[in-house]
């Protein structure tokens, strides 16, 4: 059916409607509520969001990519020391909480992040605190030894994955 063919609805019936809702805002909550407590609705919702949410996230990833690449790349940028172990995650600064989240406060600046566990990531995104500059890390591998250290491992990982007599082995012998 064409947006054209589609039936238009009155803006007299859509004013009713917005007054409808204004004056039993409080009954019409309580039974969303009631409907969303169910326990067959939340199964059923949790199993309609598993077959959408990896959909859904490759296409949230490629939207971010094209949306802001600077913030992309930073993010990138510490999930990948973490994963070749050049980076320990903190605790947080405010908590000292073990799992935490490495928060940006500049992504120009990729390296620079302040550990925080994820209630206190909200609060400083929600701006109802704030990270001081002496709670920054600066996370960035310095010198040569830390270059050297990332082809050491790329090199391992080369030839864990292509066998011992790999041309990567004799490459990096």
């Amino acid at each position: 059916m064409k947006a054209e063919d589609m039936p238009t609805t009155s803006p007299a019936r859509l004013a009713s409607a917005r007054a409808y809702k204004e004056k039993h805002k409080e009954r019409l909550k309580e039974q969303q509520r009631a409907y969303d407590a169910n326990p067959e609705r939340q199964a059923k919702k949790r199993e309609h969001m598993k077959r959408l949410r990896p959909r859904y996230r490759a296409r949230q990833i490629e939207s971010d990519k094209k949306r802001d690449p600077v913030k992309t790349g930073a993010r990138a940028l510490i999930r990948n020391l973490i994963y070749e172990g050049r980076l320990v995650r903190g605790s947080c600064v405010f908590c000292d909480d073990p799992n935490t989240h490495g928060h940006h406060e500049d992504y120009s600046q990729p390296t620079r992040i302040v550990w925080l566990c994820q209630k206190h990531h909200v609060d400083v995104h929600a701006g109802r605190i704030s990270v001081s500059q002496d709670q920054i890390v600066d996370v960035r591998p310095h010198g040569r030894r830390a270059r050297r250290r990332k082809v050491e491992v790329i090199a391992a990982r080369r030839v864990a994955s292509h066998g011992r007599d790999s041309k990567w082995k004799r490459a990096n012998e």
